[in-house]
């Protein structure tokens, strides 16, 4: 028996790899003001779309999210399983995608919260500081583009932040747990994940941060594996292509989008040289700008290039909070962040969708955050013309959607998986959809269109005959025979 103890004892056994410190009981006490923002968001992001009305908030949410949940599409769901597979079963119990996906989008705003005020908590922050913390991050207008659209991108993070807090508590088995549920809710859990012990890897390497790195890369890899059996995927495109924001522009891109940190940052740097080398040399602070800079290094390498550079915004944040004395400072310095993101977030987006710096900037940043895709007039119209199109739609005739259209089309009845209906895809012409379904032997198409299309929009195909229109949306008929 001692010698079969000796055995399990030694360095090199598996069981070792993780720490002895047990998981133990949670205590409420220390969950007590994560709850609270947990709450603080499900209620935000609850009034957000209630006011919104009958459609989510946000593009991807009242686009992919719903078209993924009311036809099944599984190249949505394996590319970040963990909370596409939630929200489809949520789907499928309710009944409703649009309802699923409004659930489903306060679920990760509460959870969001929750997860940056837990690792707030095990970062120092001081507790009378910690919602004010996570406000403050929560309303920068790059966060908002996040947690409004990207929800799968959204969840990915907050596991990363639980997984970093368990790190720093030493519960190596959660941490490594965590990690892998990061990995599973988004590909690019691995290079946020990654970013942020990179110093402890780089600088004081151990056990632990290998762990850790390596749960998200099992979650990540399991995608992967998925994505290579079902779609027959190639890891050489995820180096190939770009998103919107090619390499060469990133050189603008990113002190454009973060323009509004460098305008308070830099100054009070500036200001004390002395405290700027403080600030520089300090370990944690350290930690902060390898995570930001490993992050917009790998926007140069990889495909994702805006989307990758948006992760950059967490770790930018909590250096800028500690920079301006957030941690120490009055509380009254903390609303003043809040307010100046929120400004921020109303204008500059805005802003630069109408006065873009390069075209291709637009595409990464809608202005409205708070809204769907059109108006809020122009949606029930959207539908209402739907519904018309649907009551003349005969086996001879297809209904072409644009992406941005897709849950007008739903709550109109039309049936988004049926044969002669032509879902869009993202950033292609109604003129490839005409010309497909004139392939398909149909001999009339409609269109719900704008009349006069908005900045940054696609026009309506010439040769189009309306056959009735409101708020500036029509419904366009096009004879394809005589095309």
């Amino acid at each position: 028996m001692e010698d079969k103890a000796k055995k399990v004892s030694k360095p090199g056994n598996i069981t070792r790899m993780f720490s002895r410190k047990p998981l133990g009981k949670l205590n409420l006490e220390n969950l007590r003001i994560p709850m609270k923002a947990f709450l603080l968001g499900v209620i935000i992001r609850t009034a957000i779309e209630v006011a919104a009305g009958r459609f989510p908030v946000g593009y991807d949410p009242s686009t992919h999210y719903v078209l993924m949940c009311v036809c099944g599409r599984w190249e949505y769901i394996i590319s970040a399983p963990l909370y596409s597979i939630f929200l489809y079963l949520l789907y499928l119990i309710i009944g409703d995608a649009l309802i699923a996906v409004k659930i489903g989008s306060i679920i990760v705003s509460g959870l969001f919260m929750f997860s940056v005020a837990y690792w707030a908590q095990k970062c120092g922050v001081s507790e009378d500081r910690i919602l004010g913390f996570v406000c403050y991050v929560y309303t920068f207008f790059v966060v908002l583009r996040i947690l409004w659209d990207l929800h799968r991108n959204a969840v990915g993070i907050a596991f990363s932040f639980l997984a970093l807090a368990f790190y720093r508590e030493r519960k190596d088995m959660a941490a490594f747990m965590l990690s892998i549920l990061a990995g599973l809710a988004h590909p690019l859990s691995l290079v946020f994940l990654g970013g942020g012990i990179l110093y402890d890897l780089l600088v004081v390497p151990n056990r632990r941060s290998i762990i850790l790195g390596l749960g998200v890369s099992v979650g990540v890899g399991v995608i992967v594996l998925l994505k290579v059996i079902m779609e027959r995927f190639s890891l050489i495109c995820v180096i190939q292509s770009y998103w919107y924001v090619s390499r060469s522009e990133l050189l603008l891109y990113i002190p454009w989008l973060f323009a509004p940190l460098l305008v308070i940052m830099l100054p009070v740097l500036c200001r004390n040289l002395r405290r700027m080398r403080d600030l520089l040399l300090s370990e944690e602070n350290k930690k902060l700008l390898v995570w930001a800079a490993t992050i917009l290094l790998l926007s140069f390498i990889l495909k994702y290039t805006y989307r990758i550079v948006f992760l950059a915004s967490f770790p930018l944040l909590i250096y800028m909070f500690k920079v301006v004395g957030g941690s120490q400072g009055k509380r009254g310095l903390i609303r003043i962040l809040i307010v100046y993101n929120i400004v921020v977030s109303a204008v500059y987006p805005a802003f630069f969708y109408i006065y873009p710096i390069r075209d291709s900037f637009r595409r990464t940043h809608p202005p409205v955050l708070i809204a769907g895709n059109m108006f809020p007039e122009q949606e029930h119209v959207a539908e209402q013309l739907f519904r018309k199109a649907l009551q003349i739609l005969n086996n001879e005739s297809t209904i072409i959607i644009h992406h941005s259209e897709i849950s007008y089309a739903y709550a109109a009845g039309v049936p988004l998986c049926a044969d002669n209906v032509l879902v869009m895809r993202p950033d292609e012409s109604f003129e490839k959809y005409l010309d497909m379904a004139s392939d398909r032997g149909f001999r009339i198409a409609y269109i719900v269109w704008y009349v006069n299309a908005p900045v940054g929009s696609i026009e309506a195909p010439r040769n189009g005959h309306i056959v009735e229109s409101m708020c500036d949306l029509a419904l366009y008929l096009y004879n394809l025979s005589a095309m």
